[in-house]
């Protein structure tokens, strides 16, 4: 984490309830006040609003600063496919709209798909949208990604192979186009900004033989991290430092 004048951006783009999140935002308050920058803001997307209204839940609950945290109503795959790291974002929204829980909340991009919740198309069309204007804003820093395992065989692969990026994580964008786990992972890392990374959580299962991808440089260090529960290997994050 590089000290910057500039706000410091990080970005949960499949939030669900909120865990990843709240996880980062106590990760980033409690680092020592010589590595602490200014200010930073965590945004939260879902493609599913109602998994936002309960990370608001769960973030006043973790009692998560209500300044730091943005909930995002979109495709995070159109939102990767927008930020440039080449510039910095003013993030503040033209106007405001609040959860019950006083949490910023926000839409992007085109209207996802269906949802449980009622009067969905009013509750879209009423949201302000996440303004993106190049100023003297905030810079990505950091992004955690833990997408959709799609395959449900991920935990017990049997005679099916190792868990990959490229084949297990299938989301769609805006047009319907099939994005992989590893275009996921490649279209974040090129919007983070020098001295950033790029983290993603995997399944005990996953080949760590299809990293490095092709492209990447020299310069860019991979570190995988396994987590251990009762002795036994459960799932690992794999940091991309930039």
């Amino acid at each position: 984490l590089l000290p910057s004048p500039a706000t410091q951006l990080y970005v949960d783009p499949f939030a669900g309830v909120g865990q990843d999140t709240i996880s980062l935002s106590k990760s980033l308050t409690s680092l020592p006040d010589q590595k602490k920058t200014s200010s930073h803001v965590i945004l939260s997307c879902d493609l599913d609003i109602s998994c936002l209204l309960t990370t608001s839940h769960n973030l006043a609950v973790q009692n998560v600063p209500k300044e730091t945290v943005v909930l995002v109503w979109c495709n995070s795959v159109d939102l990767s496919q927008t930020i440039s790291a080449a510039m910095d974002y003013d993030i503040t929204p033209g106007q405001t709209a609040k959860t019950k829980e006083g949490y910023d909340i926000v839409r992007f991009g085109a209207q996802p798909g269906s949802s449980s919740v009622n009067d969905f198309d009013a509750l879209w069309s009423s949201l302000p949208t996440l303004a993106l204007r190049p100023g003297k804003g905030a810079v990505v820093r950091g992004v955690f990604l833990s997408p959709p395992w799609n395959n449900t065989g991920y935990y017990d692969r049997g005679g099916k192979g190792k868990f990959t990026l490229v084949k297990d994580v299938i989301v769609k964008d805006r047009k319907g186009a099939e994005v992989t786990g590893m275009d996921i992972v490649n279209g974040w890392k090129d919007k983070v900004a020098e001295g950033g990374c790029v983290c993603t959580f995997v399944p005990n299962t996953w080949d760590p033989s299809e990293l490095p991808p092709p492209g990447y440089s020299s310069n860019d260090r991979i570190e995988i991290y396994r987590h251990i529960l009762n002795g036994k290997h459960k799932t690992s994050c794999v940091y991309i430092l930039l």
